[in-house]
């Protein structure tokens, strides 16, 4: 695994990353004010794939601003702190996470086969996550040092926990943005 120091130019869309979650857990998240890192095998319950169960221990973030739409993302999407790279990267190593290195891997597991066994139309099976990067900080991280906001998504608009959640924002002065997305 390899740790990038200077993220920055490897970075597509600016100073910014989104951490997704549920209003449920971005309440405790604040109370705790902390992002507890969890092993991929806690959170994809069903994967028995190597290449997935070896990596421990990382919160997970993504640049991509859109990334909600995502029909196909099991990563719950209510509400997302939004935290600035040059800030994060003072602290904490920013490893980019190739999925479509990760998809290929599975791939050539699932099907036994080996690197030099790939064709032109196995490829383009495995190669079809576009440009969303995952970046993984793997360890805990201290919330209200790093955190520049809160956002909701308006289709959650009517989730009874947001009022609790914008209250809990206020108090420990993060600014929270209702309906940002």
């Amino acid at each position: 695994m390899k740790y990038i120091k200077t993220f920055e130019k490897f970075y597509i869309k600016g100073d910014v990353l989104y951490h997704y979650t549920t209003m449920a857990n971005a309440i405790k998240i604040i109370k705790s004010d902390k992002i507890k890192s969890r092993a991929m095998d806690l959170m994809n319950k069903h994967s028995s794939n190597p290449y997935l169960a070896n990596n421990y221990g990382f919160v997970s973030f993504t640049e991509d601003e859109e990334y909600h739409e995502n029909s196909d993302s099991l990563i719950p999407t209510e509400c997302r702190f939004v935290f600035s790279i040059s800030q994060l990267e003072k602290a904490y190593d920013l490893v980019k996470y190739d999925a479509n290195d990760v998809q290929r891997k599975m791939y050539l597991y699932s099907n036994d086969l080996e690197e030099e066994d790939l064709n032109d139309l196995d490829l383009q099976d495995i190669l079809n996550f576009g440009e969303e990067m995952e970046i993984r900080i793997y360890s805990d991280i201290t919330l209200k040092r790093y955190v520049q906001s809160l956002e909701t998504w308006e289709l959650f608009d009517d989730n009874p926990l947001r009022k609790e959640l914008a209250e809990l924002c206020k108090d420990n002065r993060i600014e929270f943005k209702e309906n940002a997305y």
